[in-house]
């Protein structure tokens, strides 16, 4: 076997020539050059241009701003919105807006206020409460100023068509809360505060006082009626048919005698409907006589 270099195949001889690049190793401790800094001006950002422009969007949405805020707050003297002036029937259309307006107006010192809604033992209180602060008129003033943040509510504890008995209480008042019985009746005029005595312990309220108004008439009708008839106040009185007697042509179902016919919209009478004519009967035709054979 032979050991020549000849003999030896490409493919095992030394990969490490002579010629072959070789990497280079970096060296440690190596520094970068350090660069220096730009100035201002050689940076040049952002320019003049750039500054005019932010600055003229600044000023133009700041005048706009000026104008709309300006524009919207402003109202000529007639164009000014006030806010109308609510009158006493339109705040007592409900008997727990009685009550608090009336506690309200009274505590606030309103006792012109207050007379308007009051009725009975209640108008009494309020001319107490009056001649009270007209005696020590500085007093009074010292005090009302305390009032401007007072606020009062209520809470219904029993309602029926013509009465009503609340719990209306006061906050921030200077000396604490303070809660009252109130009793609300209805009169020709509208809810009234009657009665007022203060929440404690075994506190009742008296009976209502005023008499409901429209109470309805009751009367019976003739023969074949149901039963009794109401009718509001000022209602012209409807005759009654003597026992026995067969009830008027064009009266009710109940029986009732009609007071006058009904009124005609836009005082025009409707043209009658001709009545439909009635069938003439047709006598039967005879059948002619059959020939003779």
């Amino acid at each position: 076997m032979s050991t020549d270099a000849e003999s030896v195949p490409a493919s095992s001889a030394p990969s490490n020539a002579p010629n072959a690049p070789r990497k280079k190793k970096k060296k440690k401790g190596s520094k970068r050059k350090l660069t220096r800094p730009l100035s201002e001006a050689e940076i040049n950002a952002p320019d003049t241009q750039t500054m005019v422009m932010l600055g003229a969007l600044t000023a133009m949405t700041i005048i706009l701003w000026v104008w709309a805020h300006a524009g919207c707050n402003y109202h000529p003297p007639r164009e000014t919105r006030r806010p109308r002036d609510v009158t006493t029937a339109e705040l007592t259309r409900e008997p727990k807006d009685a009550a608090i307006e009336f506690q309200h107006r009274l505590i606030t010192q309103n006792y012109k206020g207050a007379l308007e809604i009051a009725a009975g033992s209640a108008v009494e209180s309020a001319k107490q409460e009056q001649a009270k602060c007209d005696a020590n008129r500085a007093a009074c003033s010292a005090q009302k100023s305390k009032l401007a943040n007072a606020v009062t509510s209520a809470v219904v504890l029993e309602r029926t068509p013509v009465s009503a008995k609340l719990r209306v209480t006061t906050y921030h008042l200077p000396g604490g809360n303070q809660t009252f019985l109130s009793l609300v009746e209805r009169d020709a005029t509208g809810w009234k505060v009657t009665a007022r005595v203060l929440d404690a312990a075994g506190a009742t309220l008296p009976p209502p006082s005023i008499t409901p108004p429209q109470q309805p008439v009751r009367f019976t009708v003739g023969p074949g009626s149901e039963g009794p008839v109401q009718l509001v106040p000022g209602h012209p009185p409807i005759p009654t048919p003597p026992p026995g007697a067969p009830p008027p042509a064009g009266a009710a179902l109940h029986g009732a005698r009609p007071t006058a016919p009904a009124p005609i919209m836009g005082g025009v009478k409707p043209t009658p409907v001709p009545a439909m004519p009635k069938p003439v009967p047709v006598a039967p035709t005879p059948a002619p006589d059959a020939p003779t054979p």
